[in-house]
């Protein structure tokens, strides 16, 4: 699968959800970063 996302606000989101996760989360797979794709602009 490809899909395109402006730099900044794929930096920005991931910036934000490591501030909100441990450096050592408790269950392995919270350390990782799940993307949903959609079909359109929204």
């Amino acid at each position: 699968m490809k899909f395109r996302v402006e730099r900044d606000v794929l930096a920005e989101a991931v910036a934000w959800a490591a501030r909100t996760l441990p450096a050592r989360p408790p269950v392995p797979v919270l350390a990782g970063l799940m993307l949903d794709a959609r079909d359109g602009d929204g």
